[in-house]
């Protein structure tokens, strides 16, 4: 008796946050990947500077690049070839302009090394690190691991080379 009633304060206590969350919730890379295909560079670089990479959700829901891999796998057995090629390219095209925003971070930070601003700079390859953190987990898709997985080894290069003076 007193486990249903634990089950039945859990469910209303996660139906109630998941209102919540799906409500309230600002996704967390849509506004730098915005900003960054406005044109808007320098915005856009402070922007992924300012970003908490922890906070979820990463991307807006509905969109390609927030599917899960499991549903994305599910999705996909009922295509042929050409369209698990299609979506994936989708995917990997959505992805492009936070891969390109990434890469001009750590350029920033390059150039912030190199006018002598170790904490700038670590703080550029800093970020790209923790982005790559979320961006490199399980339940999203492979493309958006891959930038992930991309995303932590150049910033870990980067800091230990900065670390060691071989910057």
């Amino acid at each position: 008796m007193k486990s249903s009633k634990t089950w039945g304060v859990l469910t209303i206590c996660l139906v109630t946050l998941g209102c919540a969350v799906s409500e309230d919730a600002k996704s967390t890379a849509d506004p730098v990947i915005e900003t960054w295909r406005k044109g808007d560079q320098s915005k856009a670089i402070s922007d992924f500077l300012a970003t908490d990479w922890s906070s979820r959700p990463l991307f807006e829901s509905g969109s390609p690049i927030d599917q899960r891999e499991n549903d994305f796998a599910a999705a996909a057995s009922q295509m042929n070839e050409a369209e698990r090629k299609a979506s994936l390219a989708k995917i990997s095209q959505l992805l492009q302009p936070l891969d390109q925003v990434g890469e001009a971070v750590v350029k920033a930070g390059l150039d912030a090394f190199a006018n002598g601003n170790r904490e700038e700079a670590r703080r550029h390859f800093t970020a790209v690190k923790q982005c790559g953190l979320a961006l490199d987990r399980e339940d999203y898709t492979t493309p958006v691991k891959v930038l992930g997985v991309k995303f932590r080894g150049l910033a870990d290069t980067k800091i230990a080379k900065m670390e060691s003076d071989q910057l």
